[in-house]
Order: C-alpha cells, then structure tokens, then sequence
C-alpha cells in the first residue's frame, strides 16, 4: 500500500532569492502558489513568476494562473508595478500579457477618467487637464497601494500630498522610490516613510 506525502505551505519554504528561484524553477513556482496569499510575499510571487517565465509557454500560462489566482489585487498591481520598474524581460507571450497589459490598463483608466472629465467641461483645454488629472490619481493610487502592500506606513500629511500631485514626473519618481525604499533617501524637502518592520525607509520630493 502507498502511502501519500501531504505538504502544507509549512513544508513549503519562502523562495525570496531570485538565483534560487531560476536554478530550482519548481519549487519557486510551488512557493508562490503556497505562499502568495501572504502579506509579505512579493517577492515569492515574483519570483514565481519569473521562474514559470522560465519554462515552457503552455506550463507557464498555467503556473502564472495558479499563483496569480491566489494575489490580492493590490498585491497583484504591486507586482506589476515592481517588475515595471526593474525592467525585468518578459521572455513569453503570457509575461507580457499578465504586466504590459496590467500596465496598459491602469494607463488606460486614467486617461478615460480624464478625456470624461475634460469633455463635461466642453473646452480642449479642459480635456487636457483632464487627461493629466485622471492620470496623476492613477499613479497617486499605485504610489499607496504599494505601499500598503509593502508594510510602508505614511502620514496623513504626506498621504494628501501624495494624492494633491498632479505633478506626473514627480509621482513617477515617487512610484519607483515606493517599490524601492529600504534604505535609500532622495533630497529635501523629504517625505519620509517608516517601515513596519525594522527596516527604515523614505520617499521625499526632488
């Protein structure tokens, strides 16, 4: 008689080392799906994807399935968000798919948001604000989201100033530093940010 082994996601370690994950590609992929309803699994899920990247397109889309089926959607815009600004290639159709479509997307909202806004107010110039409005709040919303997701706390003071930008370059600056931040500071004046865990980190304004 055969007895099964049962692993649970105890069993299961955290692949959080990208090398780990090309050179065991398995068992980063069973790691991310085990792991990546965990609060702090962005790098798992990563990771995970990275490494079903790796492997044939039709296992992959598969893989990718799996462990994007267990993400949050915050967590989930987290990652693309995150792979954006690595500049990680996507070497398979479904990669592209699953970040530059997510990309696209979020673009896409915010201009639709904005061109709706701009055409109430009947004025080309109104559109235009629109667009760049609509845009600002969609990278506003990412800029909080991650980080939510990454245990990053602000203040309610640097919270509206987040959201009172529409000022794109500077979000976008502050988008890359919220994926980042760990020990790196960008010049004053500073909106400094501190981590839940014992790890501190900053995002301050050019």
């Amino acid at each position: 008689m055969i007895t099964p082994m049962v692993m649970g996601p105890n069993e299961i370690p955290f692949v959080t080392d990208e090398t780990v994950a090309f050179e065991n590609p398995e068992l980063a992929i069973v790691s991310a799906i085990a792991h990546g309803g965990s609060e702090n699994a962005l790098d798992v899920i990563i990771n995970g994807l990275l490494a079903a990247s790796k492997v044939d397109e039709e296992r992959g889309t598969i893989y990718a399935d799996l462990i994007l089926a267990r993400v949050s959607p915050a967590m989930r815009q987290a990652v693309e968000e995150l792979m954006v600004a690595n500049k990680y290639e996507y070497q398979s159709d479904f990669a592209r798919k699953y970040y530059g479509q997510g990309l696209a997307e979020g673009k896409a909202e915010g201009k639709a948001e904005g061109k709706a806004e701009g055409k109430a107010e009947g004025k080309a110039e109104g559109r235009a604000e629109g667009v760049a409005e609509g845009e600002a709040k969609g990278e506003a919303k990412a800029i909080l989201t991650i980080l939510e997701v990454r245990g990053l706390t602000i203040t309610e003071e640097q919270r509206r100033q987040v959201t009172g930008t529409t000022d794109l370059a500077l979000l976008n600056r502050w988008l890359k530093q919220a994926v980042l931040a760990k020990t790196r500071f960008l010049p004053k004046p500073r909106m400094s940010c501190s981590r839940s865990s014992e790890n501190g980190a900053a995002l301050s304004r050019k």
